[in-house]
């Protein structure tokens, strides 16, 4: 009778520890199969390549020729976010007024050509505009506040590192454009702010590549109402689109969802691409997004867990063979750095082996698929 019970025992629980390694292996493959549904298909990949090659042919999306750094010009007046520096040098559009700031975005948008009057007359001193013309780049981390953050070993999460606030440059802008309105001078200042708006594309920064989008778009504004107010005629100038400037905002957003967590990489796609557009911003925000999970990357993996860490090695790889220097991403990667406080935590889910499979779907679903969809305006 003993016998047959501990025999009855084995069996269960050999049954059991089966069922347990097929419904494992079972929610593995259901993983893995979500994290290939969730990943781009040849088709939109291809559609993507073809937008960066189009916007590559635009003036405003090719990198200025020659090496003559302007950064000394800009860097030193530029504030940081978060617990950053002050700029070494406040100018007025370092930190203008909200109340200024609010008036100043309601005019534009209503009469370019009077936000002068209202204000430009009183202070707005935009020179530096003109003198950044005899310049070809500008590297917002080689010199002032920045720089100095980048110098010290790290002391916060990647996720709250001061980081250059780009905004007053559209204020900067606004006023310059507003002044040839005022002036009936208008091309001078286009062409001031279209420089800018060159300078600040190509950085290791998405938020400076939207910038820069946002430069473009205040520039074909005032092209508009210049054209309206008979200053130029449209063949004076040529501005940049308003469906190119939501193209690109789109394609850089896309390009990003190319390092994806699945095995079906498909970042060399674009690594390997002359014409891309903005590739040290997207690998700089990839290389954030898979930072926060670099730590949970350490091998081995349990038995039948699905391998979403491939994308990692490639990441490293395009990065090395980019010529992009990603400093602020450089200081973290590769390094296990403990903060007292972070800002970014990991749930527990995403800790524990096979389950932390169902956080990673989630998160992967949660992508800005929504910038897919404007893909479509490649068909305009």
């Amino acid at each position: 009778m003993k016998s047959q019970t501990l025999k009855f025992i084995v069996i269960a629980s050999l049954l059991m520890v089966l069922s347990l390694l097929g419904g494992i292996f079972y929610s593995q493959n259901k993983a893995a199969e979500e994290f290939q549904r969730l990943s781009l298909k040849p088709d939109l990949i291809q559609e993507i390549m073809d937008a960066h090659k189009r916007l590559s042919l635009l003036e405003a999306f090719q990198p200025l020729e020659g090496n003559r750094d302007g950064s000394f010009l800009l860097n030193k007046h530029i504030p940081l976010d978060g617990l950053g520096p002050e700029p070494d040098e406040v100018v007025w559009w370092s930190y203008i007024d909200e109340d200024e700031k609010n008036s100043l975005k309601t005019r534009w948008k209503t009469e370019p050509s009077i936000v002068y009057d209202a204000f430009g007359q009183l202070r707005w001193d935009c020179s530096i505009l003109a003198d950044l013309l005899n310049y070809d780049k500008w590297d917002p981390s080689s010199s002032g506040p920045y720089a100095n953050v980048l110098s010290l070993p790290p002391s916060v999460d990647l996720a709250v590192i001061p980081m250059p606030n780009l905004i007053g440059l559209q204020y900067l802008a606004k006023a310059r454009l507003a002044k040839g309105l005022h002036d009936k001078d208008i091309l001078p200042a286009l062409k001031e702010v279209r420089h800018l708006a060159r300078l600040t594309l190509g950085h290791d920064s998405l938020v400076d590549s939207m910038i820069a989008l946002a430069l473009l778009k205040i520039e074909l504004s005032a092209f508009e109402q210049a054209i309206l107010e008979g200053l130029i005629t449209e063949t004076d100038w040529t501005p940049v689109k308003d469906e190119d400037i939501k193209l690109a905002r789109a394609t850089i957003w896309a390009s990003i969802e190319l390092y994806t967590l699945s095995q079906e990489h498909t970042a060399p796609t674009l690594s390997t691409q002359e014409a891309a557009i903005e590739r040290c911003a997207v690998l700089s925000e990839a290389g954030f997004r898979l930072s926060t999970l670099k730590d949970l990357a350490i091998p081995p993996r349990w038995p039948f867990e699905y391998d979403i860490f491939k994308s990692l090695d490639q990441f490293e790889t395009d990065w090395k063979n980019s010529g992009c220097a990603l400093k602020h991403i450089e200081m973290y990667w590769g390094k296990h750095l403990n903060f007292k406080e972070s800002t970014v935590s990991q749930p527990f889910m995403l800790r524990l082996p096979y389950l932390r499979m169902v956080g990673f779907s989630i998160l992967a679903s949660l992508g800005p698929g929504g910038y897919y969809d404007e893909m479509n305006l490649m068909s305009d």
